[in-house]
C-alpha cells in the first residue's frame, strides 16, 4: 500500500481563470508561482514522491465542468544555485465534471468564505494523454497518467505518475463551474 503525504489544497483557493495562459517551452520558474499554477513538489532524488494523486474540486452548480491542463515542469539544474528556469511540457489535458459529493463540514480542506456544500468534487473526468506524455510514461516504464471517474457523485481522482526529474502542474480554465481547485497528496 501506498504511503505518501497528507491531502492539501492544490492552489490554497478557488481560481476564477477562464483562460489557458501557459505555453509549453522554456520559462522563467517565478512564472509558475502565481495564484493559478504552481508546480506540485514530488521531492528530490533522495526523498522522491513516485506518484501524485489529484482530486479537482470546484464551486457551481451539478455538472458543473472545469477544463485543465497536466503539465511537466522539468527544472534547471544550475551548479551551486537554485533552478531559476524550466522546461513546460504538456502531458495531458481533461475536463473534469463536478458531482454532488462535496467536502464535509468542518473540513480541514475549505477555506475562508467557503462552506462545505458549496464546494464540490468532480465525479467524472475525461482525459487525454498527449504524444510526450505517452512517451515519457513508455520512458519512465509507467502506464502514464491515469484516471478513476465513477460518475456515480463519489470522487475521481486523477493519478499522475513518476515524472522522472520533473514536476507536476494543473492549469484550470473555467468551463462553466464558478471556481476551480484541486486536492493533491504526493505517494511512495
Amino acid at each position: 500500500m501506498p504511503s505518501g503525504t497528507p491531502q492539501q489544497r492544490y492552489l490554497g483557493q478557488m481560481t476564477a481563470k477562464t483562460a489557458y495562459t501557459l505555453a509549453g517551452g522554456r520559462v522563467a520558474l517565478t512564472s509558475l508561482t502565481t495564484a493559478h499554477e504552481k508546480p506540485i513538489g514530488m521531492g528530490g532524488s533522495i526523498n522522491r514522491q513516485v506518484a501524485a494523486e489529484v482530486q479537482v474540486i470546484g464551486t457551481g452548480a451539478d455538472n458543473a465542468t472545469i477544463n485543465f491542463k497536466l503539465w511537466a515542469v522539468h527544472k534547471s539544474t544550475p551548479a551551486g544555485n537554485a533552478p531559476a528556469t524550466a522546461d513546460l511540457r504538456l502531458i495531458a489535458s481533461g475536463t473534469a465534471t463536478l458531482g454532488t459529493c462535496t467536502l464535509a463540514s468542518g473540513d480541514d480542506l475549505l477555506r475562508s468564505g467557503e462552506t462545505a456544500s458549496s464546494v464540490r468534487i468532480a465525479d467524472t473526468i475525461s482525459l487525454t494523454q498527449t504524444d510526450y506524455g505517452a512517451a515519457l510514461a513508455t520512458a519512465m516504464g509507467s502506464p502514464g497518467v491515469q484516471v478513476s471517474s465513477p460518475a456515480d457523485n463519489t470522487p475521481a481522482v486523477i493519478l499522475v505518475p513518476d515524472l522522472g526529474d520533473a514536476d507536476p502542474l494543473i492549469e484550470f480554465d473555467l468551463g462553466t463551474a464558478t471556481g476551480a481547485d484541486a486536492i493533491v497528496r504526493t505517494l511512495n
